[in-house]
């Protein structure tokens, strides 16, 4: 279970990133 969390908490921070760096694009 501990394995599947931190999974999903990395992909979480991986797409924050990935629209922070869109947004910056954007402007």
């Amino acid at each position: 279970f501990e394995v599947v969390e931190v999974g999903a908490s990395s992909c979480t921070l991986v797409q924050g990133q990935v629209r922070v760096k869109l947004h910056m694009k954007m402007k």
